[in-house]
């Protein structure tokens, strides 16, 4: 008992590593004192509000993603997809991939960065249209709804390979 009392005496106040073992700290310049909030405020500018909607919530192809993405879990709920898990899962994660990876692309600093996760959410969106033909094939929509779903992932297609073009050509 004694020696795992000295064991633990010997590691930090943290409870990490014993001090042997911790790397030494990069020889650095010492950091200014802290400055007032009130200063740092007028050098960062005002915050915005938390009322104004983030920047990817206006985007079109972000508003027609998520709108498939509620009707793909609406669709979802139908006992013909709850009885096929595996098909429910893979077709909730592709729709909801679509909008997410807009909105993070939009949140990037840099157009080029933008411009790859839309890509990434049109491939998203390719995937999604596999696994709504999958469902169409095993009868879980009502007649006339899959080439209405169909119709609008194809639209949203064009609109977000427009919107790489445009991203990367300015």
């Amino acid at each position: 008992m004694a020696l795992r009392a000295r064991h633990v005496d010997q590691r930090d106040a943290e409870g990490g590593l014993p001090p042997a073992a911790k790397p030494l700290p990069p020889a650095a310049k010492p950091l200014p004192p802290a400055a007032p909030a009130a200063a740092l405020a007028r050098q960062c500018g005002p915050v915005e509000d938390a009322r104004v909607p983030l920047p990817y919530r206006q985007l079109e192809v972000w508003q027609r993603a998520h709108q498939i993405a509620q009707d793909v879990m609406a669709l979802a709920e139908r006992p013909a997809l709850r009885r096929r898990p595996e098909l429910r899962s893979q077709l909730l994660r592709a729709a909801w991939s679509v909008p997410a990876n807009i909105a993070e692309g939009r949140g990037r600093r840099t157009r080029r960065d933008f411009a790859s996760f839309v890509g990434v959410a049109r491939g998203s969106l390719f995937e999604l249209d596999y696994w709504l033909l999958v469902c169409h094939e095993c009868n879980a929509f009502e007649p006339g709804e899959y080439p209405d779903l169909s119709e609008r992932v194809e639209r949203l297609s064009a609109k977000l390979a427009a919107l790489i073009e445009s991203l990367r050509s300015e």
